[in-house]
This record gives structure tokens, C-alpha cells and sequence, in this order.
């Protein structure tokens, strides 16, 4: 009995103490912006904003393509990338990372796929198995919902 005990209050120590890291391959989930709102089925919606810009079937496409399938790759040596599809081998942004944890801020230096190098940063937080990320290129953030692949 006081070993069972024992086992069982170091297993709660180890589910429940971890702490939530970035670490790791996250796939996209859900995402928006002040422009669209894309569901956990890929179905794309317009916001007022986004029915005026991208009133066309191409500019739903585009929205659909550009954002439906990215992954943010978070590595031990503070590397990020940032891929269209899971299945491309090409990054859309790599570069790397720190965290400020009392703010839950990632900060980023990034370089594109043309070579331009860029400053920005995510805001982040965890939601059960998912992290919940704004990500700011200037305007309002597009916000994604990501599961650990």
C-alpha cells in the first residue's frame, strides 16, 4: 500500500507538474484574423473587412492555402520555422527565438524565403494540449490554435 502511494504521488508530480513547453512540431488547428475565421474543418468564413478585400473565390483559395496547413517548429537550441504545409520543405520564415515567460511573449529574428531578415514576435499561451498563439507581422494578430504533432 505505501508503495502504491508513493508511485501514485510521483506520477501526479510528473503529469501535472511539468511545465508547458514551445518545444516541439505544431500543426494548425484553427486560425483568424480581423480578415477570416478558418474552423477545426478547414471551412474558411469572412469577416466584413474580409468579404471586401477578398470577395473572389480565388481569394478564399489563396486565404485557405496561405493558412489553413502551416507548422511552427520550436527547437531546443531556440530555432523556429515556419512551413506552409507540414509536407513542404521549404520555411516560409526560420530563424530564431527567446522567451519571455512573465510576459508570454516569443520574440523572434526571422529571415523569409526572399532573404529579408525581420524582428517580430508571438504571444502565446497554453490551452490543455493546445498552444494558442497571436502572431504579429503589424495590424492585429492572426491567432492560431495549434496541436503538438
Amino acid at each position: 500500500m505505501k508503495h502504491l502511494l508513493i508511485i501514485s504521488i510521483f506520477f501526479s508530480i510528473f503529469l501535472f507538474g511539468q511545465e508547458k513547453t514551445i518545444i516541439g512540431t505544431w500543426n494548425t488547428i484553427k486560425v483568424s484574423s480581423d480578415i477570416f475565421q478558418m474552423n477545426e474543418r478547414k471551412e474558411l468564413s469572412l469577416t466584413k473587412k474580409g468579404k471586401i478585400i477578398h470577395n473572389s473565390k480565388d481569394g478564399i483559395l489563396n486565404l485557405k492555402l496561405g493558412y489553413s496547413e502551416n507548422q511552427f517548429i520550436f527547437t531546443e537550441n531556440y530555432d523556429v520555422f515556419v512551413k506552409m504545409t507540414k509536407k513542404s520543405n521549404q520555411y516560409i520564415f526560420k530563424g530564431k527565438y527567446d522567451i519571455d515567460q512573465e510576459t508570454k511573449t516569443i520574440n523572434l529574428t526571422l529571415q523569409n524565403s526572399a532573404g529579408t531578415k525581420l524582428e517580430k514576435y508571438f504571444k502565446y499561451d497554453f490551452e490543455n494540449e493546445y498552444l494558442k498563439l497571436d502572431v504579429y507581422f503589424g495590424g492585429e494578430p492572426t491567432k492560431y490554435l495549434l496541436r503538438r504533432e
